[in-house]
């Protein structure tokens, strides 16, 4: 990578100047079109919410029943694979 800027430069002895530059603008400038674009931005929040996302329509539906035992978290906690003749016979 140094060879090329080197050759970008031409001047090998004042270029070690501009080298510095160069790598750190360009550095900053990956990072900025990075960090709006896709690895920093939307791939930063929708990793945690993908997952989440079938997780939360059926917290909500879970009380229904089908969805129960899919969600331990949900209210209807009893029902979890624990025990789950007991709270269904009546």
């Amino acid at each position: 990578l140094w060879c090329t800027l080197s050759n970008f430069t031409g001047s090998p002895g004042g270029g070690k100047d501009r080298l510095g530059n160069k790598p750190t603008l360009k550095a900053e400038r990956t990072g900025s079109k990075l960090s709006p674009g896709s690895p920093f931005g939307p791939r930063g929040p929708r990793t945690p919410l993908t997952p989440l996302s079938p997780f939360i329509p059926a917290t909500p539906l879970a009380p229904g029943g089908p969805l129960a035992p899919v969600s331990p978290f949900s209210p209807a906690g009893p029902i979890s694979p624990f025990e789950p003749s007991l709270p269904f016979a009546p």
